[in-house]
């Protein structure tokens, strides 16, 4: 449903060319999965999806909401770490209730 793209360098890509075909896919930064992982839930698509009007056309607000990680790796692992571990809490409290 979501194909995940460097907002530098996704024009380039084939995935993104050949998913331009299919009106389901929904093109987004990395940036997107990073907040989402962060989150422990998916957030709305709508400020990280590509492409991205001109900062001089977007209003703003828009143009301040948007981080550009780029490739920072590290950024991302420590997303999904987190996230990961906000999983765990929850699964484990789960249990707990569970058996009570």
């Amino acid at each position: 449903t979501h194909l995940v793209c460097d907002a530098k360098t996704f024009m380039d890509s084939d995935k993104y060319k050949a998913a331009r075909e299919w009106s389901s896919v929904v093109t987004v930064c990395t940036e997107w999965l990073v907040r989402s992982a962060r989150n422990g839930y998916f957030v709305t698509e709508e400020d990280f999806v590509l492409p991205r009007p001109s900062p001089a056309a977007a209003e703003p607000q828009q143009v301040a909401g948007l981080v550009d990680l780029g490739s920072s790796v590290e950024a991302f692992a420590e997303a999904i770490a987190d996230s990961a571990k906000a999983v765990q809490a929850a699964q484990k409290s789960l249990s707990k209730s569970r058996r009570a």
